[in-house]
């Protein structure tokens, strides 16, 4: 009943097209993976010179993957299906990654492609889009690099796959997979004369980057992480595109807007914010994107993104940065967790607090806890997290931001929580020369209790004293807390990358109308 509830919560910010297309991929069960047959079978394969950086994967003369941390040894024989470590590993695996790292041999890295080729043309292998539009960029990258191993059964391969992607774009799930899906399609429409295939892939890419890119630049689901690989894509496209295709030119407009959103909080912090599901390890070269842009032509500037809610305040100690932004879209909130006014601090340049971050994708305890609001840093009122979190990307009743003053030293913003009852969290941070204060205040039924997390970054473990009267010492910083009524230290879980966490210290502070809490260097 309670899962049937949340489902109908969940349905309500879905767009119609998501319905429908939902319902036309369950009614196409057990009839088979239609697929448009292109009309073009000659790959013209343009020239690139920007080729992403890729982690290592394969052990060279093996079968040996290790992907996020997790290994599977195939022996002698692949098994492309494989999914002991989880649907996201399996993923991985598929998208082909190894295909241009360098540390392979060019015959390895071939022979793998068509072994993965022939699954897919006995059917052992069952198609799905995301990994079907990644795989199609990796081999495309291959075929560019290395023509003269790109072979009849692999060419024939990423034919078919361009086929069943162009009729199963991922409508239903639509945010960065339905984007993906676009820019797949829109380099094999770079390679193939087919009309159909020009034309779809032109319209759903202008449709992507309308709905998906804010007037700032930021990607939709504002995450970093997804903005930097979404931007690593484009960047791969606009440079294959010919210069007479009309789209080009939104390309060239979203690629700038997005290189400067990012060149900004490149510049900004020196550390990895990690709100919403943001890996740490996906910071990569941001610098070399910004690069690539400038060298294809496109303007990079530096300006704050504010549709992202997203703020940073700054002075000669403290780089704070704040999440004062609600679920977004609506429509695919998945990568989102419960963390409105949560914020991460560096003081003198190391990190101080933190978020706990995003270890796994998979259903369960842990990715439950790192979604919650207690792993973040922000106030939890009553046992109830800020918006209805369910299963590993559903949310249902939503909280609400909202920005009351924002200037250069100084933010001022409330989040009204999800429910009936009146739970509102009004949260003021102000730096000064020596100081970062932060001001919180709680309506809500006087049975609520109201906790605020503070979770300490990993390497401030062994300098973090004694609590004494409401203040602690943490190395150079003092922290005092006015207005707190209990405080609890507790060990939680930091993500270096999925499934890779270490111990972290978490203080939990708890009050009852007001908590002042200042940061003194």
């Amino acid at each position: 009943m309670d899962v049937g509830i949340k489902t109908l919560r969940t349905i309500r910010y879905l767009k119609f097209r998501q319905i429908l297309w939902r319902l036309i991929y369950f009614f196409r069960r057990g009839i088979g993976p239609s697929a448009k047959r292109l009309s073009g079978l000659n790959l013209n394969i343009p020239r690139v010179n920007f080729f992403p950086d890729v982690p290592r994967q394969l052990e060279s003369g093996t079968l040996r993957f290790t992907i996020h941390h997790q290994s599977v040894d195939f022996g002698h024989e692949m098994n492309w299906s494989d999914q002991q470590h989880g649907r996201l590993w399996n993923y991985h695996l598929q998208y082909l990654d190894f295909l241009l790292d360098e540390n392979l041999s060019v015959a390895e890295r071939q022979a793998l492609l068509d072994d993965i080729s022939i699954w897919i043309r006995s059917g052992r292998l069952e198609l799905e889009p995301y990994p079907v539009s990644l795989r199609i960029v990796n081999t495309l990258l291959f075929a560019i690099k290395y023509p003269d191993h790109f072979t009849a059964v692999a060419k024939k391969i990423l034919l078919d796959q361009t086929g069943y992607l162009l009729d199963h774009p991922e409508y239903h799930i639509d945010g960065n997979h339905l984007i993906e899906n676009a820019l797949a399609l829109r380099m094999m429409a770079c390679c193939i004369e087919d009309q159909e295939l020009s034309r779809r892939s032109s319209i759903l890419l202008r449709e992507c980057l309308n709905e998906q890119i804010l007037p700032d630049g930021t990607h939709v689901e504002r995450s970093l992480g997804y903005h930097a690989v979404l931007l690593q894509r484009m960047l791969i496209l606009y440079e294959m595109m010919p210069e007479t295709w009309e789209d080009r030119i939104a390309m060239s407009h979203a690629i700038s807007a997005m290189s400067s959103c990012l060149n900004y909080y490149d510049h900004q912090l020196r550390f990895v914010p990690c709100f919403g599901d943001s890996i740490r390890s996906a910071r990569g070269n941001y610098s070399g994107l910004i690069q690539q842009a400038e060298k294809l032509g496109i303007p990079v500037n530096e300006c704050e993104p504010k549709d992202s809610g997203y703020r940073i305040l700054k002075n000669r100690h403290f780089e704070l940065m704040v999440n004062a932004g609600d679920i977004m879209p609506p429509w695919q909130p998945g990568h989102a967790h419960a963390d409105m006014l949560s914020f991460e601090v560096a003081v003198n340049g190391i990190q101080f607090i933190a978020d706990a971050g995003v270890s796994t994708y998979k259903e369960g305890v842990q990715r439950n806890y790192e979604r919650s609001t207690a792993a973040h840093n922000t106030v939890s009122i009553g046992v109830h997290d800020q918006s209805e979190m369910w299963a590993s990307f559903r949310v249902a009743r939503r909280a609400k931001c909202n920005i009351i003053c924002s200037e250069a030293h100084q933010l001022y913003a409330s989040v009204r929580h999800y429910g009936t009852n009146q739970r509102t969290h009004k949260r003021k941070f102000i730096l000064d020369s020596d100081q970062c204060v932060i001001i919180d205040e709680v309506t809500a039924n006087k049975s609520m209790p109201r906790c605020a997390s503070f979770h300490f970054h990993p390497q401030l473990r062994d300098v973090i004293g004694q609590l004494e009267d409401h203040t602690l010492q943490v190395g150079e910083v003092r922290i005092q807390w006015d207005g707190a009524t209990r405080v609890e230290f507790t060990e939680g879980t930091f993500a270096l990358d999925f499934n890779k966490t270490v111990k972290s210290v978490c203080l939990r502070i708890w009050f009852e109308f007001e908590l002042k809490t200042v940061f003194y260097v």
